[in-house]
C-alpha cells in the first residue's frame, strides 16, 4: 500500500510538472461532465461502489474515552 501511495504522489507530481495548468484544467472539467454519460456511467457505478464496499469494509477503531480527574477541594 505504501508503493502504490507514493507511486500515484511521483504520477501526481510528474503531471504538475510537466503539463501545462490549462489542459490539467481541461482534463477534470471532462472528467466531471460526462462522468454520467451513457458510455461512461456503467464504469462510473462501478468504481463508485467498490470505493463504497472498500470504505465500508475499514473497521472502526476502538474509542476509550478517560475522565478527566478532578481535585475538588472538600468544605
Amino acid at each position: 500500500a505504501t508503493e502504490k501511495l507514493a507511486f500515484a504522489l511521483l504520477s501526481a507530481g510528474l503531471m504538475l510538472a510537466l503539463l501545462p495548468i490549462k489542459y490539467i484544467v481541461l482534463l477534470v472539467f471532462l472528467e466531471i461532465f460526462t462522468m454520467y454519460s451513457p458510455p461512461r456511467k456503467a464504469n462510473t457505478e462501478r468504481w463508485e461502489r467498490r470505493f463504497r464496499e472498500w470504505w465500508f469494509s475499514i473497521p472502526a477503531a476502538p474509542v476509550k474515552l478517560e475522565r478527566e480527574k478532578e481535585d475538588k477541594k472538600k468544605k
